[in-house]
């Protein structure tokens, strides 16, 4: 079984394991490489899944850091990201909405995370009860010119 370092990266393959099941659609683990959170490991994560016998066609990476590596082994295969390759980042990092091509990403609204976060810490600090100890605040889905195709790959 994969051996995931980061509780980011194990939350996420679990997300991606649901969306498998969802769908039924079968796990192979060979189709997912494990990567460390960098271009660089984005970059090597690129490699080993374009050079497959049977090369996916969409690749969804764990963080956006990963995705511009993906996007540069893609690259540097002549392969044309939005055309022969969709790939996917998330965490929607400011300014990767200008790489070439600009990236599709699941973005986090950070600002609202850090502002109810604050929220919260002052409320306890106060002596205020939570009205939630848990809040859910949803992504959004950023679609640019590297969408999504048939296939999706977890890098």
């Amino acid at each position: 079984m994969l051996h995931l370092s980061f509780i980011i990266q194990a939350d996420r393959f679990a997300g991606y394991q649901d969306g498998l099941q969802a769908y039924a659609l079968e796990f192979d683990p060979q189709l997912v490489v494990k990567g460390d959170l960098t271009t660089e490991g984005g970059y090597h994560a690129g490699e080993r899944l374009l050079t497959l016998p049977n090369p996916p066609t969409a690749i969804a990476c764990v963080d956006d850091m990963t995705a511009i590596g993906v996007l540069h082994a893609a690259r540097e295969r002549g392969w044309t990201v939005g055309k022969d390759l969709a790939v996917v980042g998330f965490d929607g990092i400011e300014g990767f909405e200008h790489t070439q091509p600009p990236l599709t990403t699941i973005n986090q609204p950070i600002y609202q995370i850090a502002r109810r976060l604050v929220q919260m810490l002052a409320d306890l600090h106060a002596g205020r009860s939570l009205e939630a100890e848990q809040v859910l605040i949803e992504p959004v889905f950023e679609i640019r010119q590297s969408p999504v195709g048939k296939e999706i790959y977890l890098a």
